[in-house]
């Protein structure tokens, strides 16, 4: 072939990495999901027929699928697999076809309840760099459906580097309760036993729960006021989610925290204000980074979905919080170059917050900034 390998390498990437296969239904845009934890965000398009072209294109480009970490998923119940797909798991391979691949990283085993392994079990196979959805997928579904369920984890790869052993694994210490778990692999003994005890621990209790999520917000706050906006935006997004589970939790008969499901009052003051507050958090960090369809969207997310627990003209707080949410949004509606938008959003803001002089100092210029042909783009 004449052309280069380091363009060959090139189009191989583009072809099988999932780097530069995945394609984003959302573009990481949050939605709104009131009874359903998740939908899948993106999925792969792999071209694995490029290897059979010939024996010299298979040598080259083999490498790079193997480097996916891909991992393959067996377990007794085909409806779960099913579930996981529907929640967001973005699967590569289902069933035969998944079963023909030889070169996963990560083989999981579960069982559900008390029963075994039906041959043939129900397969997937997905993306390592899904594993964190995975799990997340797992503990929803799992703890909330089948109390006694065993996982055995094999690690396959002997050139798997301990960056992406912890890649693979550390998304497993999210699950806890399980009956049974059992890893294999060269894999450090101190390692592998701290990360069972996790998995096994008893479920969290809400206040630790809530801790937690609080922890992940101040610790996006700490980081965008040093400007580190990567790091700010990806603990509140891990917030976001995890006050997301805690959503759902009050949405199904099971709790997946525990024994304590929500009440309606603690879900009101506790869940609600504070996806609120975190929706908020990532739309002022994205206005800071100057992404204005992405902060449009977190604060419409976070106006959408709190809006009916949280509506008030007499509780101050609530008024003012409702007046920045719309001034935010008129302030990202501006950024792209949305004016009358913006003006009908500050209308909003002001609207509900008719005392503050700053929102109406807003509103008269962006007024006149239509009037004065400056309007949309």
């Amino acid at each position: 072939m004449k052309t280069p390998l380091e363009i060959r390498n090139q189009i191989y990437e583009y072809l099988l990495s999932t780097k530069h296969t995945k394609v984003d239904f959302h573009n990481e845009n949050p939605e709104f999901t009131p009874y359903w934890p998740s939908h899948q965000r993106h999925v792969y398009h792999f071209h694995p027929a490029i290897l059979v072209a010939n024996r010299q294109i298979n040598h080259e480009a083999g490498h790079i699928l193997r480097e996916n970490l891909f991992v393959k998923l067996m377990t007794n119940a085909p409806q779960y697999g099913f579930g996981l797909v529907s929640q967001g798991l973005p699967v590569v391979a289902e069933d035969d076809s998944a079963s023909r691949v030889t070169y996963s990283a990560t083989e999981i085993t579960l069982i559900l309840g008390t029963d075994t392994l039906h041959h043939p079990p129900s397969i997937l196979l997905f993306a390592g760099d899904d594993m964190n959805i995975f799990c997340r997928m797992l503990l929803r579904s799992n703890l909330s459906r089948h109390f006694q369920s065993s996982l055995s984890i094999v690690m396959r790869g002997v050139a798997l580097t301990r960056t992406s052993i912890w890649k693979l694994l550390e998304p497993f210490r999210r699950l806890h309760s399980m009956a049974s778990v059992s890893i294999t692999g060269q894999i450090e003994d101190e390692y592998k036993s701290n990360l069972i005890a996790e998995m096994s621990k008893q479920a969290p209790g809400n206040y630790t729960v809530v801790q937690g999520i609080q922890n992940a917000m101040k610790e996006g706050d700490q980081a965008a006021s040093i400007h580190d906006f990567s790091i700010a935006i990806s603990k509140f997004k891990r917030a976001w989610e995890d006050n997301k589970d805690w959503y759902w939790t009050h949405h199904v008969t099971t709790a997946i925290l525990g024994n304590a499901i929500l009440d309606e009052d603690h879900f009101n003051t506790t869940f609600v204000p504070t996806r609120l507050a975190i929706g908020t958090k990532l739309a002022i960090t994205y206005l800071k980074l100057e992404n204005h369809s992405q902060a449009y969207e977190w604060i419409k997310n976070a106006l959408m979905n709190t809006w009916p627990c949280h509506q008030g003209a007499g509780d101050r707080p609530r008024v003012a919080a409702y007046a920045s949410i719309y001034s935010i949004a008129a302030q990202a509606s501006e950024g792209l170059g949305l004016v009358k938008r913006a003006v009908e959003e500050m209308k909003e803001a002001v609207r509900h917050d008719p005392g503050d002089s700053k929102l109406a100092t807003e509103l008269l210029r962006l007024e006149r900034k239509i009037q004065s042909g400056d309007g949309d783009l």
